[in-house]
């Protein structure tokens, strides 16, 4: 499958942060409701990224009482170069704009290429979400070897939609990427 891809908007990710009654997945960040992990009556917001271009900045969650407080936090993370080991500025600028952050992002190259590959997943099953987690890197094998990992994280996802995150395991072809 090609996994090409154009990361959404702020606004589409603030939605996807948000809690909504549809109960769909959202692989691709165009709606649903992945964001929201619904234990309890009590809506908790959560939400990741990593990056990478040579080196990476690591796995950054965030978790949240509301989706700005989240977006905010999110946002603020991606300009940290401290919080990102001086990493992925090209990739983090890029999540950066089109997540329309408030603000200016100064992109430094630091790795060995200035190539963004983006991908992200939201889901949803029976009122229990994975949150948003969003990758990008400078080459398609460092992408896809972050989804993998991240797919598998039962804590990452909020122990939720495994289902899901299995189906989209198996079609990334993730047992021969985490091989490689």
């Amino acid at each position: 499958m090609n996994r090409k891809f154009v990361m959404c908007g702020f606004i589409v990710m603030c939605a996807a942060f948000s809690a909504c009654n549809s109960s769909s997945s959202d692989k691709n960040g165009t709606g649903g409701n992945g964001g929201v992990n619904q234990n309890g009556g009590s809506e908790t917001f959560t939400g990741s990224y990593e990056a990478m271009d040579g080196c990476t900045t690591g796995r950054h969650s965030f978790s949240a009482k509301s989706d700005a407080e989240i977006a905010k936090e999110f946002c603020n993370a991606l300009k940290d170069e401290n919080v990102n080991n001086n990493c992925a500025s090209v990739q983090r600028g890029g999540i950066f704009q089109t997540a329309q952050c408030e603000g200016n992002f100064n992109t430094i190259s630091t790795g060995p290429s200035s190539s963004v590959f983006s991908q992200q997943y939201a889901y949803q099953e029976n009122e229990c979400g994975t949150g948003v987690h969003i990758f990008s890197a400078s080459t398609q094998k460092d992408l896809n070897k972050m989804l993998c990992k991240a797919l598998l994280d039962e804590t990452l996802n909020n122990n939720c939609a495994k289902t899901k995150r299995m189906d989209d395991y198996k079609e990334n072809n993730c047992d021969e990427v985490l091989k490689q």
